[in-house]
């Protein structure tokens, strides 16, 4: 993992520590970064399992509103996502300081 999406999720982690796990820190940071737009590359660039990836996207997307389910393929269970407006504004805050 390279030193800006670390810096992120540690800025994410601290500025929402009651909204975020790890977790779905790293979804944010790696969709900020365009590092991954779906569950499964982000899964596997981890090194997690992908079920722990799919209800990390499925809480930021229906909790959180943090992203957008914009795509699922139901034989793999695939979710593509992007930043919502406010997952937007919550990584501008991160990075403007």
């Amino acid at each position: 993992m390279d030193n800006m999406l670390k810096q992120t999720i540690t800025g994410l982690l601290e500025r929402n520590p009651d909204h975020l796990s790890p977790l779905a820190a790293g979804v944010l940071a790696a969709a900020h970064h365009g590092l991954s737009q779906d569950s499964r590359s982000f899964a596997a660039m981890l090194g997690v399992a992908h079920a722990l990836v799919l209800r990390e996207c499925v809480a930021l997307a229906e909790d959180l509103r943090l992203i957008d389910l914009v795509d699922r393929h139901d034989r793999s269970q695939r979710v593509f996502f992007s930043l919502t407006e406010k997952g937007h504004n919550i990584l501008a805050r991160v990075h403007s300081t």
